[in-house]
């Protein structure tokens, strides 16, 4: 099973901040994720936001190919 995720990030550079939205094309499911401070090394919860998108995402696709 394959789906297509379209990332779009956007950055603020007055707030120093930055968007993530993703998109999965074949619903319109768009999943948003704001106002992130930009500091890689400070805030590994982000790592944890996307990486729960990511995963909620392989979930759904496991749970498809189960009930097929």
């Amino acid at each position: 099973m394959e789906r297509t995720l379209t990332v779009t990030i956007t950055t603020d550079k007055e707030t120093n901040t930055f968007d993530v939205d993703v998109l999965e094309g074949e619903s319109g499911i768009v999943e948003r994720i704001r106002n992130v401070p930009f500091s890689p090394d400070e805030h590994p919860e982000f790592n944890e936001l996307i990486g729960n998108e990511i995963y909620s995402w392989v979930s759904l696709m496991m749970d498809e190919e189960d009930a097929e």
